[in-house]
């Protein structure tokens, strides 16, 4: 296994990405589509700063390159996927590859 060493790593504060308010977040280093590895983070988010129920509305798909710098890649909704239920909470979620094909796993609950 190879770590950083003090002379290159490169610090990121907490949280990781300031004023978004992630939860149930989980990084993965994956293929970027381009045969290029970086970092993809998966997670739900309050929907408001300011939410004292931990209303969770979609799931999130963040990417960054060095664990620093972080790009909003999707925002997935529950109406966007088929259910046999109408769920209303978004719960934790994930990512994983296998075989060249990428899954996007997500909990999902009402309210």
């Amino acid at each position: 296994m190879m770590f950083a060493t003090a002379a290159s790593a490169v610090l990121a504060a907490n949280p990781v990405v300031p004023g978004v308010g992630m939860a149930d977040s989980h990084v993965h280093v994956m293929n970027d589509g381009t045969g290029k590895q970086e970092f993809f983070m998966f997670a739900t988010h309050d929907y408001s700063p300011q939410n004292k129920q931990f209303k969770m509305l979609d799931w999130w798909v963040w990417s960054s390159p060095d664990l620093v710098s972080w790009t909003k890649e999707n925002i997935v909704k529950p109406s966007q996927l088929e259910w046999d239920t109408d769920p209303t909470e978004c719960w934790a979620t994930d990512g994983a590859q296998l075989n060249g094909s990428t899954y996007f796993y997500v909990s999902a609950g009402p309210t």
